[in-house]
């Protein structure tokens, strides 16, 4: 424990305490924040940014105390199996087409990079929703295939262009420990570093991808 406030400090202590604390029934029930920055642009002076995605019309539904309850109230039965919230995910594509919305809060050269624990206040750095994310149904992704290809991938910030690099010693920290990970995990699975095939909107047809998922299994 107090190795933890040495790391983190207070004020961190208490941030992770809440976001520990926050339980949805849902996946596209909950925020999803970066917590860290990331570069946006090119230049001398690029942009640096925070993002969230957020349900849609959740700040409209903010409005009404009763329904504010809804994303903040812990929904998960106390006796929920491991994989409660995977079928929850599965359930709500079964039925409809839940969307998400994306936003980006855009800080200045005040806004330390280096300090991830320092929250930019949204009073002066408000959030400006930059697209609707859209997922369709119905859609099986609890496949056996599908299951074993998403432990054998690899995710890391930095897979990502030169103008949105992850900026601060957070994600340079991030960037080592995620490639270790990675190198670790596809080691214990016998799996081979590559990238998945591209896929692209005009490869889906009925809902189903033409191009096999595939690996290294």
């Amino acid at each position: 424990m107090f190795g933890l406030l040495s790391a983190i400090g207070l004020q961190g202590a208490s941030i992770a305490s809440d976001i520990v604390g926050q339980n949805s029934r849902t996946p596209f029930e909950a925020e999803y924040w970066s917590m860290v920055p990331y570069q946006l642009g090119a230049g001398e002076k690029p942009a640096r940014i925070k993002f969230k995605a957020q349900p849609c019309g959740f700040d409209e539904r903010l409005k009404y105390e009763h329904e504010s309850k809804f994303y903040r109230e812990p929904y998960i039965p106390k006796d929920a199996d491991p994989n409660f919230l995977r079928k929850v995910l599965k359930s709500t594509l079964d039925v409809g087409s839940p969307c998400m919305e994306f936003l980006i809060q855009v800080g200045d050269e005040s806004q330390s990079v280096e300090d991830a624990k320092t929250e930019w206040p949204a009073d002066k750095y408000r959030f400006v929703k930059v697209a609707t994310l859209e997922f369709p149904s119905p859609q099986n992704f609890d496949t056996e295939k599908q299951n074993l290809a998403c432990e054998d991938m690899s995710f890391s910030p930095w897979h990502a262009l030169p103008e949105h690099k992850p900026l601060g010693a957070l994600n340079r920290i991030r960037k080592v420990v995620y490639e270790r990970i990675s190198a670790f995990r596809q080691k214990s699975n016998h799996a081979s570093m590559e990238e998945p095939p591209l896929l692209h909107a005009e490869q889906c047809v009925d809902n189903q991808w033409l191009t096999p998922l595939s690996y290294g299994r």
